[in-house]
C-alpha cells in the first residue's frame, strides 16, 4: 500500500450510515428547538392577548358600572309589580279592580287559587287569582290590555270565554292570573 488507505465496502457503508444518522439527529434537534420555541411563543402570545382583553374591560369600567346601575334601577322598578307578601290577595284585588273600573267592566269574582304544589313546597313561587266577569268581547279585550300593559310580570295563564244564554251581547269570561311571589334582586355584593 502506498500511503493511501483503502476502505472496504462494509466500512464505506458504515460511514454513509453514520453520516445519515448524524444528519437525522441534527434535523430532529433543530425541529425540536423550533417546536419548543414556537410553543413558548404561542404561550406568550396567549398571555399577552388575555392581558390586552383584561385592559380593555378595565378601560370600560365606567360604562359597565353605569349599565349595571341602570339595570339595577330597572329591576327595582319591577318589584312594585309583585304581590306584597303581607297580604297578596288585597294587592291582587286592588290591581284587578282598578283595571276593571278603567275598562268599565264589572267584576263577578276575584278569588285566590291555591295549588297542591304550593302547599307541598312550603313557599309559593307564584300567586294566582281567578277572575270572573260578564261583559262584551270588546270590553274583555280592553280589560286584558289594561291588565297586561300595566304589569310586565303578570302572566295570564288561562282565558275562557263562553256565551251567555241570558244576554247574547255579554260573555261569561274567566281568567287565571299569575304573578311571581318573590322578586329578589341579587346585587353581587
Amino acid at each position: 500500500m502506498t500511503g493511501k488507505t483503502k476502505l472496504r465496502k462494509h466500512q464505506i457503508k458504515s460511514l454513509i450510515l453514520l453520516g445519515f444518522i448524524a444528519g437525522e439527529l441534527s434535523f430532529c434537534v433543530l425541529l425540536l428547538k423550533g417546536i419548543v420555541t414556537g410553543g413558548e411563543q404561542g404561550t406568550v402570545k396567549e398571555i399577552k392577548g388575555k392581558v390586552t382583553s383584561g385592559q380593555s374591560v378595565l378601560a370600560r369600567e365606567k360604562e359597565i358600572l353605569d349599565l349595571y346601575s341602570t339595570r339595577y334601577a330597572d329591576l327595582e322598578k319591577l318589584s312594585e309589580h309583585v304581590p306584597k307578601a303581607t297580604d297578596p290577595y288585597a294587592w291582587a284585588y286592588e290591581y284587578v279592580s282598578v283595571r276593571s273600573q278603567r275598562a268599565q267592566v264589572p267584576l263577578k269574582v276575584v278569588e285566590e287559587i291555591k295549588s297542591e304544589s304550593d302547599e307541598e313546597e312550603g313557599e309559593k313561587s307564584h300567586y294566582k287569582v281567578r277572575v270572573a266577569l260578564d261583559c262584551s268581547y270588546k270590553k274583555t279585550i280592553e280589560f286584558l290590555n289594561y291588565l297586561e300593559n300595566d304589569n310586565p310580570l303578570l302572566l295570564v295563564e288561562k282565558i275562557e270565554i263562553n256565551s251567555n244564554k241570558d244576554n247574547p251581547l255579554a260573555h261569561s269570561t274567566e281568567l287565571l292570573l299569575q304573578w311571581p311571589m318573590d322578586f329578589v334582586i341579587e346585587t353581587g355584593k
